[in-house]
């Protein structure tokens, strides 16, 4: 996602446009939880610093590292814990689990093999790469490390 504003807009608004958009899904998804916990998970959340036209740096908003969403509300950055669904953790266990990869170029989806290499438009045809990689001689990182 491109976070650079256009020309003639104001400054630090499109990131501020996709904050407030993903505090208003977050808060949408609280707000159909009955009741609020009296103790909140606590969110792995780290802080966004832009640099403004006085080059001083301006607090924008934060991040969660556990799912990679944006949030500048106080009620949203708050009550986080409850709604992260630590997509991130999820991807990178999956990741581990299964090399075959699914990735969007352009609005495409695709599939590869690996972290890197060349883009297939079906996860069968990234799986027989897989089969070609370990036919011709690859061993994964276990068996490298041994």
């Amino acid at each position: 996602m491109d976070w650079i504003d256009d020309p003639g807009q104001p400054r630090f608004g499109r990131i501020k446009r996709i904050m407030a958009h993903t505090c208003t899904r977050q808060e949408t998804k609280l707000q159909k939880l009955n009741t609020v916990p009296t103790e909140v998970p606590k969110a792995n959340l780290s802080k966004i610093y832009g640099l403004n036209t006085e080059n001083s740096w301006e607090h924008l908003g934060y991040r969660c590292l556990d799912c990679g969403r944006s949030m500048n509300q106080p009620i949203t950055v708050e009550l986080h814990g409850l709604a992260c669904d630590k997509q991130l953790i999820i991807n990178r266990i999956e990741e581990n689990e299964m090399p075959i990869q699914r990735v969007m170029k352009n609005g495409t989806p695709y599939y590869r093999y690996g972290t890197h290499g060349h883009l297939y438009k079906t996860k069968a045809e990234a799986e027989q790469q897989m089969r070609a990689m370990y036919a011709a001689g690859y061993k994964g990182k276990e068996e490298k490390k041994k």
